[in-house]
């Protein structure tokens, strides 16, 4: 089943049942900026570091760094552009119940 879980970054929906407070895990490395998806995380790149296979891109979203692993190719933005990153809610999120 999929539940919504609500960030300070947004809500994002995940292929889960979980309820109560979460760890929200978004794998960076199954990232793919040329794929579309209906489900979306936007924010400016504030910085972006060539690997090799890949680019490592540090996104602000609303005020909170996030890092992703891209693979090379393809589109590669800038610093300064808006990225709109797609995610698969079924492999892309990992939720944890909280620990107190």
């Amino acid at each position: 089943s999929e539940s919504k879980i609500k960030t300070n970054v947004g809500e994002f929906h995940i292929v889960q049942d979980i309820q109560g407070t979460v760890d929200l895990l978004i794998r960076p490395d199954i990232v793919n900026l040329n794929h579309e998806s209906d489900y979306t995380i936007t924010g400016i790149i504030v910085e972006r570091s060539f690997l090799g296979s890949s680019w490592k891109y540090v996104v602000d979203v609303q005020g909170d760094q996030m890092v992703f692993n891209v693979q090379a190719g393809g589109n590669v933005p800038q610093v300064g552009e808006t990225a709109k990153i797609p995610y698969d809610p079924e492999n892309s999120l990992i939720a944890f119940p909280k620990k107190s």
